[in-house]
C-alpha cells in the first residue's frame, strides 16, 4: 500500500467515528473524552471538536458568554477527499494532534497550510474554522464555514457550524438560514433540532416549531431547557418557564457556573425574593 493510501486510509476511518477526532490507537477526541449528549456544539471537519451555544437566558447576566465548542465532522468519505495530497493529510493530521492539546493557535497554522497545498480539502477549512471559534475569530470561522459549504453542501456539519459561527455574530436571519439547512439534510438528528432551536429562542421567538425542536432534544442536550425557558418566555408562559428552570436546576447535568443567574432568573419570573436570590445590588 502507497504511504498516501495509508494516510487516507487512516484518515477515512476517523471520519466514520460519529463525528469527533477519533483515531486507531487512541482514546482522545477532539477537545478530550465526550459524551453522546456533548454532540450539540459545531463540529470540526472530520473531526472538530464542538461548540455549545452561549444560553439565549444568559442575555440576562452580566457574565461573559460562554463560547461554543466546535466538533469534527466524521461520517462517510466523499470522492473529493480520495485525492487530498498526502503532505496536506500530513498537516490535518498534525492539527488533529494540535486540537486534541488544546492549542489551536497551532491547530490554525497546520490548517491553512493544509489549504495552501489543497483549497478544496473541505475537512480543513471545517476545521479550521471551528478552531478560529476557539479563538474568538468568528469572522474568520464564518467564511471558512462558508467555503467547506461551497466545496460540498451535502456535509450537515458545514452547515450548522456556519449556523452557529453566524450565531456568534448574532447575525441570526443568516444563522436561521443555515441551520434549517442542516435539518434539511438530517431532521432526525438532534443536535441539529438542538441549533435550530436555540437560534430561533434568540430571534425572540414563542413559535411551536422552536418548542418543539428544543423538547425534541432535551434527551441528547439537558441544556436545551434553557433556550426552551426563553421560548416560554418570549410566548408569555411564564410559569412554564419557571418549571423548565426548576427541573434544569435540580438535574445532575446542571452547569454549577450557571446555577446562580439561573436562580435570579427564575425570582425574576415567578416575584419571588429577588434580592435573596440575585444578591444585594
Amino acid at each position: 500500500m502507497r504511504p498516501t493510501t495509508r494516510i487516507i486510509t487512516r484518515l477515512a476511518t476517523c471520519l466514520a467515528l460519529g463525528g469527533m477526532v477519533f483515531c486507531p490507537g487512541s482514546s482522545v477526541r477532539a477537545q478530550g473524552i465526550m459524551s453522546s449528549r456533548e454532540t450539540a456544539s459545531a463540529h470540526y471537519a472530520n473531526d472538530l471538536p464542538r461548540f455549545d451555544l452561549p444560553d439565549s437566558l444568559g442575555r440576562v447576566s452580566s457574565q461573559p458568554t460562554i463560547v461554543p465548542r466546535t466538533t469534527l465532522r466524521a461520517e462517510t468519505v466523499s470522492v473529493q477527499e480520495l485525492h487530498i495530497p498526502a503532505a496536506a493529510v500530513k498537516e490535518f493530521e498534525r492539527s488533529l494532534k494540535a486540537i486534541r492539546s488544546g492549542d489551536f493557535q497551532s491547530a490554525t497554522v497546520h490548517l491553512q497550510k493544509a489549504i495552501q497545498i489543497d483549497p478544496n480539502f473541505v475537512q480543513a477549512h471545517n476545521n479550521l474554522g471551528s478552531s478560529y471559534i476557539q479563538l474568538s475569530q468568528y469572522e474568520s470561522a464564518v467564511l471558512e464555514f462558508q467555503q467547506a459549504v461551497a466545496l460540498d453542501p451535502k456535509i450537515q456539519e458545514s452547515h450548522r457550524n456556519l449556523g452557529l459561527g453566524l450565531f456568534l455574530l448574532r447575525r441570526y436571519p443568516e444563522a436561521e438560514i443555515a441551520a434549517r439547512q442542516a435539518l434539511q439534510l438530517d431532521p432526525r438528528r438532534s443536535s441539529a433540532q438542538y441549533t435550530l432551536g436555540r437560534i430561533l429562542a434568540a430571534e425572540g421567538s414563542g413559535s411551536a416549531e422552536a418548542e418543539q425542536l428544543l423538547r425534541q432534544s432535551i434527551v441528547d442536550f439537558p441544556d436545551a431547557r434553557l433556550p426552551l425557558a426563553q421560548v416560554l418566555l418570549n410566548k408569555g408562559a411564564n410559569q412554564e418557564a419557571a418549571a423548565e428552570l426548576r427541573t434544569y436546576l435540580r438535574s445532575p447535568d446542571a452547569n454549577p457556573a450557571r446555577k446562580q443567574v439561573l436562580q435570579c432568573r427564575l425570582a425574576q419570573i415567578t416575584g419571588s425574593d429577588v434580592n435573596a436570590a440575585c444578591g444585594p445590588r
